[in-house]
């Protein structure tokens, strides 16, 4: 733990296994994500153009569209991103799992670590949702902006490191790699998005379709 926490304090992340610390939420968050039907997910892309949130049921000829604009712009080395993710949209009932995501992340000790590992007192949860890589999905190259931290807990079981979705943490000029983390299950990510931000992006999924990568998000203030 204190390894983790001097790590934090020095390069603004650091990575744990929650599933050896806190084991009952993890899968409590894996049961959470079981529990979500393929067209509870809606595909948030970001082009040229747009940054949109599309349902389930877009037309196909709207999302090639859309996910073609974002394509182009990773490959011209440009910000982009396109994944699926489940979160609160006005206008829709909130997801169950989305309630029990409130819970379970907000609990005393789970709040506790974080406040052990950021030594910052941890507030309000402003931003919390899902987010799942499938096939072709990515995000380049950003900083995460917020008003104290972030974190990422993965909830894939043995994903397949050649499938790509890791998440490349770069050094201050955004020239080279200074570190690569696995998701794997239960390994949770804490980030600065405050006093140091650290620009990072996630390589493109190349798994099989019946594949995917998920991870569940939240912002602290």
């Amino acid at each position: 733990m204190n390894k983790a926490s001097k790590y934090f304090r020095e390069h603004g992340y650091c990575s744990i296994d929650l599933f050896l610390r806190i084991p009952d939420l993890v899968q409590k968050c894996k049961d959470a994500c079981d529990s979500i039907e393929e067209h509870d997910w809606t595909y948030i892309i970001h082009n040229s153009t747009e940054e949109i949130d599309l349902p389930y049921n877009v037309p196909p000829a709207r999302l090639k569209q859309v996910k073609a604009g974002a394509l182009k712009v990773y490959q011209e080395g440009g910000f982009a991103f396109s994944f699926r993710r489940l979160t609160d949209l006005e206008g829709v009932p909130i997801h169950p799992a989305m309630k029990l995501f409130d819970d379970y992340l907000t609990r005393e000790d789970f709040l506790g670590l974080l406040s052990t590992l950021s030594g910052r007192l941890i507030g309000a949860m402003e931003v919390r949702y899902i987010n799942r890589f499938d096939q072709g999905d990515f995000l380049t190259t950003h900083r995460d902006p917020g008003s104290n931290l972030g974190i990422a807990l993965n909830l894939t079981s043995q994903w397949n490191l050649n499938f790509g979705g890791l998440t490349f943490i770069l050094n201050e000029s955004q020239s080279s790699v200074h570190d690569i983390l696995t998701p794997s299950y239960g390994r949770l990510f804490i980030f600065d998005t405050s006093q140091r931000t650290v620009p990072h992006f996630v390589s493109m999924v190349t798994a099989p379709p019946a594949q995917n990568r998920i991870a569940l998000i939240a912002r602290y203030g």
